[in-house]
């Protein structure tokens, strides 16, 4: 059964708020988050105040020269997009798999990063975030237990000390040693599915969201763009 931490930055019902210099939660170092060659998930909620080179939404393991980490961050390859990051120091190295979204808006974002097999993954709320990067074969992120898992930073480990502070909210981090399916992203983002309105001109005549069934008036609209050959969709 997969096993899943979540580490919930509530405090007296209100988000928890890093101010990008000094603020961050050390989660300890238990050895379930020291994952291996497996598969697994990190997500949250967060809204940026601010973007600086780079913020830790989450990390595990030493970032520097030797160190060995999986890690979800904001602006390590872009200062408004989400990253996941890992590197195991050998047999392939570190390898990073960003987003396109840019979640620096002032708004509140569900962001997720994944191992799925041997593929990296990001989603930003509830929908898969760019592309994908693979992994080697058997990539080993054993190690990871040189250094705790923190929120909000990450520890130095050619340097030793803490660094790349959050600026903004976090709340509600959950650490699964697995892959999550669509269903279940979008159950912790709270949607009951994903919805992708048709571009079709058959929308003039939508009822409303979860509608795109073609009724008759669709059908009617789609003949004439067929008989001026322009084909459906």
């Amino acid at each position: 059964m997969a096993r899943t931490h979540s580490y919930d930055a509530v405090r007296n019902s209100n988000v928890a708020i890093f101010d990008g210099n000094d603020d961050y939660v050390d989660c300890g170092n238990p050895p379930e988050l020291d994952f291996g060659t497996g598969s697994w998930t990190v997500a949250a909620w967060i809204k940026a105040s601010s973007t600086t080179d780079q913020c830790m939404i989450y990390c595990k393991g030493g970032d520097g020269n030797g160190g060995i980490r999986y890690m979800l961050s904001l602006g390590e390859t872009d200062e408004h997009r989400i990253t996941v990051t890992t590197d195991a120091d050998t047999g392939g190295g570190k390898k990073q798999q960003a987003g396109d979204i840019h979640v620096d808006d002032g708004e509140r974002h569900h962001v997720l990063g994944m191992r799925d097999g041997n593929v990296l993954r990001v989603y930003v709320d509830g929908v898969q975030d760019g592309g994908t990067k693979d992994l080697p074969a058997d990539y080993d992120l054993s190690g990871t237990s040189q250094a705790n898992a923190f929120i909000g930073a990450n520890w130095n480990y050619e340097n030793p000390a803490v660094q790349k502070f959050f600026d903004g909210s976090i709340d509600d981090v959950r650490v699964y040693s697995k892959t999550l399916s669509q269903a279940e992203i979008l159950s912790i983002v709270g949607l009951p599915e994903l919805y992708f309105g048709l571009t079709s001109p058959a929308n003039v005549y939508k009822e409303g969201e979860g509608s795109d069934i073609i009724d008759f008036k669709d059908f009617a609209v789609l003949g004439d763009r067929f008989l001026e050959e322009d084909m459906f969709p």
